[in-house]
């Protein structure tokens, strides 16, 4: 998994 996609993953968390 590239850096973009994990920062991508952890907005995603922190978001929901």
């Amino acid at each position: 998994m590239s850096g973009e996609e994990e920062e991508n993953a952890a907005e995603l968390k922190i978001g929901d």
